[in-house]
């Protein structure tokens, strides 16, 4: 099981990853995913990819209202999407443009 987050989840419920994005390539040769590469009772919410990744894996649940595959330009803009209590814009440039952790700005403004 391989996936961009999570490995494998089991009986975990349905909110446990939540606000997360995957821009990283994934292979393998069984379950991958881009947010969980397999999830039994177990599920994601407000978790994105980009296009280039395989998708969800083996079974679980989420909202494909605030999670789905997306283009890297649409996540690029999507800060309040993951939550803009953690995430903030990369105007630093420390990230290609895509969200970063708000204390990823703190520690690199130092």
């Amino acid at each position: 099981m391989a996936a961009g987050i999570s490995g494998c989840n089991w009986n975990m419920g349905t909110e446990v990853v939540h606000h997360c994005y995957n821009i990283g390539a994934i292979s393998g040769s069984v379950y991958l995913g881009s947010i969980i590469g397999e999830a039994i009772n177990s599920g994601f919410n407000n978790c994105w990819w980009t296009t280039s990744n395989p998708g969800n894996g083996r079974s679980g649940s989420y909202d494909t209202e605030i999670s789905s595959k997306v283009t890297e330009e649409t996540l690029k803009g999507y800060v309040n999407n993951l939550g803009s209590d953690y995430f903030t814009e990369d105007d630093i440039g420390i990230n290609e443009g895509f969200p970063i952790l708000k204390w990823e700005k703190e520690n690199a403004q130092r």
